[in-house]
């Protein structure tokens, strides 16, 4: 018996050195080590030794073709963001392509707040989440809409980013919890394809992970859907309106998080497909729309 334990933990043991081997191996080879050099310079020993412990580490992203891992995670290193999720900045979660498992690089909100703030563009920088009665006044004209603090449920309504640029050029954008997740099932790589995860399905997660947190051990929309959210409308803000860097302009076309800035050919089916607006002049009547409910947490990360 005792000879049978030793020869298992000999075999589990040599299993979870095969993933380190495997990228220990590849980071070794020539080509790799140029690759890294050209994109990361002096990083790119520390940053090869991360990639080797968190490839050993992480199961599922273990089960991936090791290159792409190196691929994805070159994409952080390439805007100097660490692959940590205890830190934060950025991550590298699995999804299954046509049922392989497949890297993909995630940058968070944290993540896009640190690329901005080393640019020296932005004075102030926030995204959050909005709760039933906290609009008190929106104006859908300059998108600029006043918040109170208290709520009076804990129903989320939707999801507001703002900047503020150090020469003074002010911009808020707001989402509604059912635009975001139309936006979301329609170009999200993770969940377009699950035709059981619907929209519906998304906004009752979004209002039970409100109250609950994120589920344990599920990235993306379907486990941590408000800070996906809240990612998503400061992404859509920097890039529809913000100045960016060079930095910042890689991470948003490198992030393939589930908020894909639409093509012009997806932008052109959506407009052909929506309903036409009738145009109605009492509509300008009154900008400013007022909820008139009485007085009674942004920390997805």
């Amino acid at each position: 018996m005792a000879e049978e334990k030793t020869a298992a933990i000999q075999t589990a043991k040599q299993t979870q050195l095969v993933p380190r081997q495997k990228m220990e191996n590849l980071l070794q080879s020539d080509y790799w080590q140029d690759a890294l050099k050209r994109t990361l310079g002096d990083n790119a020993g520390t940053f090869a030794t991360s990639l080797v412990e968190l490839f050993s580490e992480d199961k599922q992203l273990a089960q991936c073709d090791p290159k792409l891992v190196i691929k994805q995670a070159m994409l952080a290193g390439a805007v100097d963001l660490p692959i940590s999720k205890a830190i934060g900045f950025s991550y590298l979660t699995v999804f299954k392509n046509k049922g392989v498992p497949t890297p993909t690089l995630m940058i968070s909100t944290r993540g896009y707040i640190q690329l901005a703030q080393r640019s020296g563009k932005y004075k102030l920088i926030n995204a959050d989440t909005v709760y039933e009665g906290q609009i008190v006044t929106r104006n859908f004209m300059t998108g600029e809409f006043e918040l109170r603090e208290e709520r009076t449920s804990d129903k989320v309504v939707g999801f507001f980013a703002y900047i503020k640029t150090t020469d003074g050029f002010e911009k808020t954008l707001y989402m509604s919890v059912e635009q975001m997740a139309h936006h979301a099932k329609t170009f999200s790589a993770g969940i377009k394809s699950d035709k059981e995860f619907t929209e519906q399905k998304l906004i009752d997660l979004i209002q039970s992970t409100a109250k609950n947190g994120p589920i344990p051990g599920v990235m993306g929309w379907k486990g941590c859907p408000i800070a996906m959210a809240q990612k998503t409308v400061l992404k859509q803000l920097i890039y529809k309106y913000g100045p960016m860097s060079v930095s910042v302009a890689k991470a948003i076309s490198n992030d393939d998080d589930g908020w894909e800035n639409p093509s012009a050919e997806q932008q052109r089916d959506e407009l052909n497909a929506a309903p036409k607006p009738v145009f109605d002049a009492s509509q300008f009547e009154d900008v400013e729309e007022v909820i008139e409910d009485e007085p009674s947490p942004f920390d997805q990360q």
